[in-house]
């Protein structure tokens, strides 16, 4: 049976100790049968959980323990099991203070021992027939002597420590999705030949990079980048994968949105918060930021759409806020009597109260939008630098004195020689709403705001027609167009047409059609133009089964009636092919190349009663031919036809000629006629 007295220098292999837990000295009056160690939980405010190995439990099987609380009133423990680590089922409790269906600590006290040292007492907990891992969540409590199941042996054995993920699991369609997961090796040798994988449902969408290998009790850390090419709800798993074995390390859930039609700007890095520059605290508060070109990186013409800023916030702070924007060839303030730009000669692109939004955490160093400001007006570009004026005014009540932490950049930071120049942010600040008060402006030197800047991209249609050898159309062909992880698709409708909104126009594309029956078409260094709003790239598919039928019926000319054990044949080259008609006249023949002309003809008693040139409109053809036994060439007809006069050699002709022989189709009636 498994057991675990937790008396060696170090935690036990195959164990998770979460915050709080670990290996604590048992209290000299509660040692007993040379027990001197135990795991502890120490803070009962601290609830988290002691992982067993994976083990395997019979039916009916429990799992015992030794127990004691650390305080008389809110030290608890819960036990759960898991098969994955993932889902916990808890099965049994001990509370100090029981609820209905938990069981008490023990009560006894040591002699001569003083509050928060109680006798360790016995339970049990059930356990689920097969496999799976025990959790110990407990605050304040002692946990000794497990006992009960085997342990299992297990080729791979990493448990997730820390995990990031997108917030709320939400993207877009060609969009970087990164995720994070920090794993530990439990296993007591490394792990080699593997990866981590992103999933959506059961498709792999995304591998990390290969890292080396895990030492055994060592942690790594693998980030997952994805391009998501699907909207969707989706199951997302991020699983350790080593050959056969698959071992899910996360689950969370995905929603996929349509592609955003902007690009990210970002100017400085997320090194440290600071509450300024626009400090939430203050009941008013004016910034002016300027951004040199070079820092933003963006190309003259562009649309701004809006700028946000990272950060973390705990409090429901609201204020009334007023962006303005210039173009501007001003790269900096004076280092004293600063007089900031007038508003007045600026484009304002927003007026409106603003919520901050709950976000981030900077204890878990969790940075999160923050102020996320969306122009009321896209705001065009020159190339140059770029002002924004921010005001910032009132709150709600408990909002004053409420301060939001924003990212900043302090690379190479030293007041005068800094990587962004910081003479180049101003700001003024109040405790009063009054704009117009005293306060002074003063240089904001601490670093430079991390600032993402949104763009309008131009969006270019891509259409055009698939058709086949006929050009008939293609119905249900997948178009793909695709660069690098950059993907866009369609599906030809019945007409054969497809049509795509292609948002990423800068790059270099190739066009795919793929399609049940047809051969792969491929078309490279697609260049799109963002001055032509419409793109047409007509395709055409080739059957990839060449072969192509052409059948129908042979009838005497004379009387309608079929003529039967006659032979018809096509020939192009070394191919031909024929046939001889059944009782009814049918014939079918299969060529092997639906492109080629073929020439028929059909003969009876060795006369060629018929000879033309047949070209294929489709991979199964239909054409009844009429012949005259007579001697005459035969002629070929399609049903019914009124006053259609063909030659001797069966060739049909527009304009007869008078006082010539010809035969003549009408109301059913065919016949050999003197044109007058």
């Amino acid at each position: 049976k498994f057991f675990e007295d937790f008396e060696a220098e170090q935690a036990p292999a195959g164990w998770i100790f979460g915050n709080p837990w670990k290996l604590g000295a048992v209290p000299e009056s509660l040692a007993a049968n040379g027990a001197t160690q135990s795991a502890e939980s120490s803070y009962a405010s601290s609830k988290g959980m002691l992982i067993t190995p994976k083990l395997r439990f019979a039916a009916d099987e429990r799992i015992y323990f030794y127990a004691t609380k650390k305080d008389n009133t809110s030290s608890l423990l819960t036990v759960y099991t898991s098969t994955d680590r993932i889902d916990w089922t808890p099965v049994m409790a001990v509370n100090a203070r029981p609820e209905e269906g938990q069981a008490i600590f023990g009560q006894d006290k040591p002699t001569g021992t003083g509050y928060g040292t109680y006798e360790f007492s016995i339970f049990s907990a059930p356990m689920p027939e097969g496999e799976c891992y025990v959790a110990f969540e407990a605050g304040g409590v002692l946990l000794d002597n497990v006992y009960g199941g085997e342990k299992v042996a297990v080729d791979h054995d990493l448990y997730v420590t820390a995990l990031s993920t997108p917030k709320d699991g939400v993207g877009s369609v060609n969009a970087r999705y990164i995720s994070s997961v920090t794993v530990r090796n439990l296993l007591t040798e490394e792990e080699n030949d593997y990866k981590v994988a992103l999933y959506f449902d059961d498709t792999q969408i995304a591998v990390s990079p290969e890292t080396g290998a895990i030492g055994a009790g060592e942690e790594m850390t693998f980030e997952i980048v994805a391009t998501p090419h699907v909207e969707g709800a989706y199951t997302a798993t991020i699983a350790f994968i080593s050959g056969e074995a698959s071992l899910p390390l996360a689950v969370f859930d995905a929603e996929i949105g349509p592609e955003k039609a902007e690009a990210t700007y970002q100017v400085g890095d997320e090194k440290i918060t600071n509450t300024d520059p626009f400090n939430t605290g203050y009941a008013g508060v004016q910034t002016q930021i300027l951004y040199k070109a070079d820092m933003l990186q963006m190309e003259k013409g562009m649309k701004i759409t809006g700028v946000y800023f990272t950060g973390a916030n705990s409090n429901a702070i609201s204020k009334h806020i007023k962006v303005w924007a210039e173009n501007t060839t001003d790269i900096e303030y004076p280092e004293r009597d600063i007089q900031p730009a007038p508003v007045a000669d600026m484009t304002l692109v927003y007026d409106s109260d603003y919520e901050f939004p709950i976000a981030g955490d900077t204890g878990a160093k969790i940075y999160e939008p923050v102020l996320h400001i969306v122009f009321d007006t896209p705001f065009e570009y020159t190339g140059n630098n770029l002002r924004l004026a921010f005001e910032l005014i009132g709150g709600e009540e408990g909002g004053y004195g409420s301060n939001v932490m924003f990212m900043v950049d302090n690379t190479g930071y030293d007041y005068y020689n800094d990587k962004y120049n910081h003479y180049a942010i101003v700001n003024k600040q109040r405790y009063s709403e009054d704009l117009e008060d005293e306060a002074s402006w003063t240089l904001f030197r601490a670093g430079f705001p991390a600032s993402f800047f949104t763009v309008a991209k131009d969006v270019v249609v891509v259409k055009g027609n698939v058709v086949d050898d006929f050009g008939s159309a293609v119905e249900s062909a997948h178009i793909a167009l695709e660069s690098g992880d950059i993907l866009y698709t369609s599906f030809t409708d019945a007409s054969g047409a497809y049509r795509m909104n292609v948002a990423n126009v800068s790059l270099t594309y190739t066009l795919t059609a793929t399609a049940d029956d047809f051969d792969r078409v491929v078309r490279d260094n697609i260049v799109l133009n963002a001055r032509q709003p419409e793109t047409t790239f007509d395709l055409a598919m080739s059957w990839t089964d060449r072969t192509a039928v052409l059948s129908g019926h042979v009838y005497s000319v004379s009387d309608n009636e079929p003529a039967a054990g006659v032979e018809i044949s096509l020939s192009n080259g070394d191919e031909k092919v024929a046939a001889v008609t059944d009782g009814d006249g049918a014939y079918s023949l299969e060529v092997s190349e639906l492109a080629r002309p073929y020439a028929v003809t059909i003969t009876q008693d060795g006369i060629v009663r018929y000879s033309n040139v047949h070209t294929f409109a489709s991979r199964n053809d239909v054409e009844n031919f009429y012949i005259v036994y007579s001697g005459i060439c035969g002629v070929a007809a399609d049903g019914d036809m009124e006053a259609e006069y063909f030659n001797l050699q069966g060739v049909k002709v527009a304009q007869p000629v008078p006082g010539n022989v010809y035969i003549r189709r009408q109301a059913g009636r065919t016949e050999k006629v003197t044109v007058k």
